[in-house]
């Protein structure tokens, strides 16, 4: 696994371009703050695995999702990313110069997360669930999850999605929202 993600790093080194005097090494963008995005290019790093390589990596967190991620690759601010796959399949049918190399995890680590009051999935009828971004793997894991327990996005449910700035925000009022989708989950829907 260290070979190919290496090996992946080193082909979009060589077909990167460099501006200048500015850093001429791979940029990867992570899209998140969890764990779960930050190991692998930590691990990476502090290990030596990119240096054994002849890789200069710098990495950046942008934790935005994966929309913001796919507009980094394509406008080639970064040469990585590391994100949900969603944002960067839409960006590819588009028509985005991008391609995926490998993935980190064979299964979703998100959970629903219920305020007081829900027992059932039905419950949600009629109630708005919050999502961490807007065209992110957390906006398709809670429509998908909750299309498979028989509720319909728009007809059964809204989707606000709340993460970001918008979480930061003095306006931002939690007992608004009925089902915020936060990783890392313990487990599947």
């Amino acid at each position: 696994m260290k070979a190919i993600f290496c090996a992946a790093l080193l082909f979009l080194c060589l077909t990167a371009s460099a501006r200048g005097d500015e850093f001429t090494g791979i940029t990867m963008g992570l899209g998140s703050t969890s764990w779960n995005t930050q190991l692998p290019a930590a691990v990476a790093q502090q290990a030596g695995f990119f240096k054994e390589q002849g890789l200069d990596v710098r990495a950046v967190t942008i934790a935005s999702g994966g929309p913001v991620m796919m507009a980094l690759l394509s406008s080639g601010e970064a040469q990585v990313v590391v994100s949900g796959a969603v944002a960067i399949l839409r960006g590819i049918a588009s028509g985005a110069p991008a391609v995926i190399v490998g993935g980190e995890m064979d299964k979703p680590d998100y959970a629903l997360i219920g305020a007081k009051g829900l027992k059932t999935v039905a419950d949600l009828k009629g109630k708005i669930v919050g999502s961490t971004g807007a065209g992110s793997f957390s906006e398709f894991a809670v429509v998908e999850s909750l299309r498979r327990k028989g509720l319909i996005r728009d007809r059964d449910y809204t989707l606000l999605p709340i993460g970001g700035r918008r979480c930061e925000s003095l306006h931002f009022n939690p007992a608004r929202y009925r089902l915020p989708l936060f990783p890392p989950a313990r487990e599947s829907a």
